[in-house]
């Protein structure tokens, strides 16, 4: 399901520009991956839940701002709600 949804994003972002899709694609995957990016996209976690408002907030900044990759998220280990890097 990551590959699919991080495949859409990137085309919906660059859609006349098949090479930026597909290095678009690996970040987002990447960031799918981990637990943090888990929890973005179904809004698991262990305090009950991150609201769908934040969420969106999050992957909004998260595909918006190319600076944060998988690595960004895994370096701070916060919440992903209240993760430095996206929100």
């Amino acid at each position: 399901m990551r590959n699919s949804l991080a495949a859409g994003l990137a085309r919906g972002f660059y859609q006349d520009d098949p090479g930026r899709q597909d290095s678009e694609k690996g970040r987002l995957a990447g960031i799918f991956a981990t637990d943090q990016g888990r929890e973005l996209l179904f809004g698991g976690g262990k305090d009950g839940g991150i609201p769908a408002p934040a969420r969106k907030q999050a992957l909004d900044v998260i595909c918006k701002n190319r600076s944060i990759a998988a690595d960004t998220l895994r370096d701070t280990a916060a919440p992903p709600s209240t993760n430095p890097a996206p929100v």
